[in-house]
């Protein structure tokens, strides 16, 4: 699974709603795994690059 590419819900901040993107899997830990989204915005404002 590690590796792999996704289709996951990303909820907005007040967890009113999701919008399906897709995330590559970089760690898993039991059921649990953690996700970095894929994204070709290359300008997003809060991320030192």
């Amino acid at each position: 699974m590690v590796g792999r590419i996704y289709l996951a819900k990303i909820y907005f901040t007040d967890l009113s709603e999701y919008k399906i993107r897709p995330v590559v899997v970089i760690r898993e830990y039991g059921d649990d795994s953690v996700c970095l989204p894929l994204t070709s915005n290359l300008e997003h404002d809060g991320i030192a690059g």
